[in-house]
């Protein structure tokens, strides 16, 4: 009995771990869009210098993808986001950027390929975008560092960068029974009905 009762205390406190955990992940969890630093950049873009938000120091996760709005701070010389969980691709309107110096998106999940418009990069110095799993395609060169970018193997670690991105398969061509209303679906129901009572007379 002491066995069981300990074994049941036991699992009680690893589910009031873990859901404290998965509790603590979503309040700290933020879309960039809401975070009160941007929100500032935006509402007063000539005066924005920077978005200096790594994970590390924000101890928030910020999720969602990178907003196109971003491409209106055009004063901005350093955007650091690194360590979160952004998605999506990076935005074309980043190539508006032409102030930035320091671009560091390292260690997300963005996925897609470079922009082209990040040749327009012409002070750029710090360009990380490594341990994004997702990036392919070939390299951007900019003024400055080329296609030489920040961290292990050339910047590239930890991404498909410099490779072909893959071609999704083509849709399926094969006849499959589909019905998009409920009374169609009831309809092919009630006929393979009648088919299997056929089948079950005649044996």
């Amino acid at each position: 009995m002491a066995c069981f009762t300990r074994s049941v205390v036991w699992r009680f406190w690893t589910a009031v771990l873990l859901l404290s955990d998965m509790l603590v992940h979503l309040v700290h969890a933020v879309k960039l869009e809401e975070h009160s630093a941007y929100l500032v950049c935006v509402a007063r873009p000539a005066t924005c210098v920077q978005l200096d938000l790594p994970q590390w120091s924000t101890g928030i996760s910020l999720t969602g993808m990178l907003p196109t709005e971003l491409g209106l701070l055009t004063a901005m010389t350093n955007f650091r986001v690194d360590g979160h969980d952004l998605s999506g691709t990076l935005p074309t309107e980043l190539g508006l950027l032409t102030m930035l110096g320091n671009f560091n998106v390292a260690n997300n999940n963005l996925h897609g390929t470079l922009p082209t418009e990040f040749a327009s990069f012409t002070r750029m110095y710090y360009f990380e975008v490594y341990d994004n799993a997702g990036l392919c395609g070939p390299l951007v060169s900019m003024t400055n560092i080329g296609t030489t970018y920040y961290g292990a193997e050339g910047g590239l670690a930890g991404t498909d960068l410099g490779n072909p991105c893959p071609v999704p398969p083509p849709p399926s061509t094969a006849s499959q029974p589909c019905c998009d209303d409920e009374e169609a679906w009831r309809d092919a129901y009630a006929a393979r009905m009648v088919k299997l009572r056929a089948r079950w007379a005649n044996l």
